[in-house]
């Protein structure tokens, strides 16, 4: 009887705070791997296949920049006025297309503005890219 005593081994009390860190480790890691997966992952948006029937027309449209610069100012005006945002810019083409405007970033107000050079593609698309920085600046709001 003496020898079973000594053979069984006494049982050590199990840790909580042990496996309570190790479900929390891979709490942590699950969740980082979720949220990385989210962040990387194919978009799940799908953009629905544009047909043109053939009975549909196509037609070209030609403006001056004076036109152009009338219609950005009022399909900007109108977007602007339905949207919740607060970036508030401006389109103006001269020999060059500027984008000028403001947003509100952390509460204070930015100013900023961007020069874009204009090129005509092949099939009569006009390509914009970006050239220099007209500046920025900040104003904070009180």
């Amino acid at each position: 009887m003496v020898k079973r005593a000594a053979q069984t081994k006494t049982k050590k009390p199990v840790n909580p705070w042990k496996w309570g860190f190790l479900g929390l480790v891979i709490v942590i890691v699950l969740a980082f791997i979720f949220l990385l997966t989210q962040f990387t992952g194919a978009s799940s948006v799908k953009q629905p296949a544009t047909t043109t029937s053939k009975s549909a027309a196509s037609f070209n449209v030609s403006l001056n920049k004076k036109q152009l610069n009338a219609m950005s100012d009022y399909y900007l005006d109108r977007f602007q006025d339905k949207s919740d945002s607060q970036m508030n810019y401006k389109f103006h083409v001269k020999n060059d297309a500027v984008v000028t405007g403001q947003t509100k970033v952390l509460g204070i107000t930015v100013h900023f503005g961007l020069s874009l050079t204009p090129k005509l593609l092949k099939n009569g698309n006009v390509q914009l890219k970006a050239k220099k920085t007209c500046g920025w600046s900040i104003k904070r709001s009180r």
